[in-house]
């Protein structure tokens, strides 16, 4: 544990982890959430404010973080002002939202493999064997994670990109306009759809603890989440010129019929639907990891810091199993990752707003400590 503890993460781990957490389930299904939500093709605009919004607050964070160098947020509050009893309640909340984000990546990877690839596998085999794996990840620590964040992430990005390029003679830039044609309402209801497909920042409040004082910069984290950005906005710009908004609202994942229209000349491959969901497969799989290990990393510090328990993995593994299954349908599934999305969005300005505020009483108890010593 101690060796684990003491592994650095560099700033372009760190970005790459990001983008691993960010782009997971999302790139599959917000082309149709943003269809369906803002009744407009004008999605990629809410995707631009967004990824702004979502690089000043990992700004921010990261001002904040070079108070505490070292530390997890939650220590932090451990020691300050706020006490034991709010990094206990914070502790609780990330523990309840991680869960909740591993159990709604599997339950999307179950309705993706069913409709595209296994049809005829039962969804409990399916979930079971990714658990399996995904436990197994686990237990290699935080360094293990990382380092298959770097080695499938690239591979995913460079794969997926190509297949959905094939679709660029396809497109008709008709389906995008007007552009603004019904003002900015549907534009800021489409930034509001938007907290689910950025969840996973918060993992910048136990991740940069592993950062050393110098690498803690906001510049690398940030070029990632212009990366996955740019990745929203082409996907989305691509599904409305190639299947029109009308099409896309009535389509789960538009993503993966984005690499079933590819016909690659001479017929020397088909089927790349199946290709895509492979791939994407691995950074699902690295994001339900990174969760899994900050549920049981965030429970043996803060419930259990002086008590390890062997068989804790194995539990929450079967908790993430149960509360997967939960939703029974696509419509079911959208609506507990919206709960998960807003209780994601609340701790992460609880935790920034808390974190600022106990920043300001330490200086303020310092300055006063100072007066008062200089007065005697």
């Amino acid at each position: 544990m101690n060796n684990q503890f003491n592994y650095k993460i560099s700033p372009l781990e760190m970005s790459i982890s990001i983008m691993t957490m960010l782009i997971g389930v999302s790139v599959l299904v917000m082309p149709s959430r943003l269809a369906e939500t803002m009744n407009s093709p004008d999605g990629w605009i809410s995707i631009m404010i967004s990824g702004l919004a979502v690089a000043g607050l990992v700004t921010l964070y990261t001002r904040l973080q070079r108070r505490f160098p070292g530390q997890t947020l939650m220590g932090y509050f451990r020691q300050g002002i706020l006490g034991k009893w709010w990094a206990l309640l914070m502790g609780m909340g990330f523990v309840l939202y991680f869960v909740g984000v591993a159990a709604y990546l599997v339950r999307t990877l179950v309705f993706v493999v069913q409709m595209y690839v296994l049809d005829q596998t039962p969804s409990e085999a399916i979930a079971s064997l990714f658990l399996l794996t995904t436990t197994y990840a686990v237990s290699k620590g935080l360094q293990g994670i990382i380092h298959l964040n770097l080695l499938f992430l690239p591979v995913t990005l460079f794969i997926g990109l190509g297949i959905l390029s094939f679709n660029l003679p396809a497109m008709e830039l008709a389906n995008l306009l007007p552009v603004l044609g019904e003002g900015l309402s549907p534009v800021l209801k489409g930034v509001k759809e938007m907290i689910v497909p950025f969840l996973g920042v918060e993992i910048l409040f136990f991740f940069m603890a592993h950062m050393t004082a110098n690498h803690l910069r906001a510049t690398p984290l940030n070029a990632g989440i212009l990366v996955v950005t740019l990745i929203y906005v082409m996907v989305t710009v691509m599904s409305y010129a190639v299947f029109s908004l009308e099409a896309v609202k009535v389509i789960a994942f538009p993503t993966v019929e984005l690499a079933k229209e590819v016909e690659v000349p001479g017929g020397f491959f088909e089927r790349l639907e199946s290709l895509m969901i492979t791939i994407w497969i691995m950074t699902i799989f690295n994001a339900a990891a990174v969760s899994q290990y900050l549920t049981v990393t965030i429970i043996n510090d803060q419930f259990l810091p002086h008590t390890k328990l062997a068989w804790l993995p194995s539990l929450i593994t079967f908790v993430i199993f149960i509360i997967a299954f939960v939703p029974k349908s696509i419509t079911e599934l959208f609506t507990f990752t919206e709960w998960v999305g807003w209780l994601g969005a609340a701790l992460f300005f609880l935790g920034v707003g808390s974190g600022y505020v106990s920043v300001w009483v330490r200086n303020k108890t310092a300055t006063w400590n100072m007066t008062e010593g200089s007065d005697k």
